[in-house]
C-alpha cells in the first residue's frame, strides 16, 4: 500500500493558523497577568477564628508549637507527619526568599469551613481541606489547644 499523502506538503495555511492562535493565547495571558483585567479571583469567606502560630525546632524530628506566644504542643514527625510536610514546603519558600523561619504563620477558620494556613511573610496560602479530613484535623486542633504550661512563653 502506498501513502496517499506522500510527496504532498503539509498545508501552509494550517501552520500559519496554529502559530497565530498560539501567539494570541500567549498575548492574552500576558495581558491579564500584567494588568489584572479579566483575572478571576475568589473571595474568602469571613474569618470565624484565627491564631498566630510559630514553630521551633527542638530536636531532629521534633517541633514546639507556639500559639499567641505560649507553647501549645510539642510534636514529632512520627506523631504529626502532615504538619511536618506542610511546614517543610512552606519553609522551602521562605528559604528561597530569605525570610526568617521564626516569622509567624496564620491559621484561620472561615465561615464556609475553610481552614487556611497563611504565611504572610511570603504571601502563600494553603486551604488545608484539600488534603482530606484526617490531615485537616491535625491543624484544626491547633486553633483551640490550651497552653501546655502557664509559664511557657516564646523566646
Amino acid at each position: 500500500m502506498s501513502d496517499p499523502f506522500e510527496g504532498r506538503p503539509f498545508p501552509r495555511a494550517v501552520l500559519i493558523g496554529a502559530a497565530v492562535l498560539i501567539s494570541f493565547v500567549i498575548a492574552v495571558a500576558a495581558f491579564v497577568r500584567v494588568t489584572g483585567i479579566g483575572r478571576a479571583t475568589l473571595e474568602l469567606a469571613p474569618q470565624v477564628t484565627m491564631r498566630e502560630l510559630r514553630f521551633e525546632d527542638i530536636a531532629e524530628a521534633k517541633k514546639r508549637i507556639y500559639a499567641d506566644k505560649v507553647v501549645v504542643a510539642e510534636v514529632s514527625e512520627v506523631s504529626a507527619p502532615f504538619i511536618f510536610g506542610v511546614l517543610r514546603a512552606m519553609q522551602r519558600q521562605r528559604k528561597l526568599l530569605q525570610v526568617p523561619f521564626e516569622s509567624p504563620y496564620l491559621l484561620s477558620l472561615r465561615a464556609d469551613g475553610q481552614l487556611i494556613l497563611e504565611d504572610p511573610s511570603v504571601g502563600e496560602r494553603i486551604d488545608l481541606r484539600a488534603f482530606g479530613p484526617d490531615n485537616t484535623k491535625a491543624f484544626s486542633a491547633l486553633l483551640t489547644m490550651p497552653p501546655l504550661s502557664p509559664t511557657s512563653t516564646s523566646p
